[in-house]
């Protein structure tokens, strides 16, 4: 199965782990990971991650997000096919262009 993981998911380890609904997650992320590694998920990659991701103004935090962003099994290329799929299917929508850029196949 291929799994795309956006910039604050890959970045939650990296939070404050006091509040129990950040551990949560932090653990769920790991546990995702666990399983990219392990070979039973495949991690997609995108540019519109890399392009989030370089935009990290912490160097710590933008290293450690890289490192993870290095497991990516395929990397998705914005293509003009890919930006006008993206247009056609989410038209209307408030998210981010990076956002919908980072979930068309």
């Amino acid at each position: 199965m291929r799994i795309y993981l956006d910039k604050c998911c890959l970045q939650r380890p990296l939070d404050e782990q006091t509040h129990p609904r950040i551990r949560v997650e932090t653990e769920a992320v790991f546990v995702v990971l666990a399983a990219i590694q392990a070979g039973e998920l495949s991690r997609l990659g995108s540019e519109a991650i890399d392009y989030e991701v370089g935009r990290i103004p912490d160097e710590t935090r933008c290293s450690e997000v890289l490192a993870v962003l290095a497991l990516a099994a395929e990397h998705l290329q914005v293509t003009d096919a890919v930006e006008s799929e993206m247009r056609k299917h989410f038209k209307g929508l408030s998210c981010k262009v990076t956002t919908l850029l980072g979930i068309v196949p």
